[in-house]
């Protein structure tokens, strides 16, 4: 069970690293590929954690998820929070989701434009 931690604390390391290095070098497509991608897999872990709940088993913990929204993952899990009606009654995820959301969104503008000047 403490692989499963493991893999998911791993993943937030490398997209703060690749998200800081598109900074560092200024190249915004890195920037954007990383960001997708990770709001794809944030989605994706979303729905695993949706269907591990229906099972019974191991779940991913909402820390780590509301960690994930604040570092640029915000979008894919609130879609994931909509498309498989996971933890949309959780009072954190109703407030802050929505909030990290806006939050993604300003410092990801603020972030190409500070790699286009």
């Amino acid at each position: 069970m403490r692989t499963n931690v493991q893999w998911k604390w791993i993943i937030s390391a490398i997209y703060i690293i690749a998200l800081v290095s598109s900074l560092f070098l200024k190249r915004i497509e890195y920037f954007l590929i990383s960001t997708t991608l990770f709001n794809l897999l944030a989605f994706i872990v979303f729905g695993y954690d949706k269907r591990n709940a229906k099972n019974g088993r191991w779940r991913v913990p909402e820390a780590l998820f509301l960690l994930w929204s604040f570092f640029g993952a915000a979008i894919g899990i609130l879609m994931g929070m909509r498309v498989f009606r996971h933890k949309t009654l959780h009072r954190s995820f109703q407030i802050f989701i929505p909030l990290l959301s806006l939050w993604n969104i300003a410092w990801f503008y603020l972030l190409i434009m500070e790699i286009n000047k």
